[in-house]
């Protein structure tokens, strides 16, 4: 990867007992090529994000009914 890139999860509580959860990609490219990759990659990383954020919640949907 050409540059420095990290997610941020913010969860906020809503009411009924939901939470929202959203995550914010961040990258900070090295360069040209760090643009290219960013650019080039981007709707990969996006479907990408979006499973990752789906699976998170049926985790946790999965959990809380069995903790129930």
């Amino acid at each position: 990867m050409f540059g420095l890139g990290w997610l941020e999860f913010l969860a906020t509580p809503l009411e009924g007992g939901k939470t929202r959860l959203l995550l914010t990609a961040y990258y900070l490219p090295k360069g040209f090529l760090g643009i290219l990759y960013w650019h080039f990659l981007e709707p990969i990383h996006a479907a990408i994000f979006s499973g990752l954020i789906r699976a998170i919640c049926r985790k946790a949907e999965s959990t809380s009914k069995s903790a129930a």
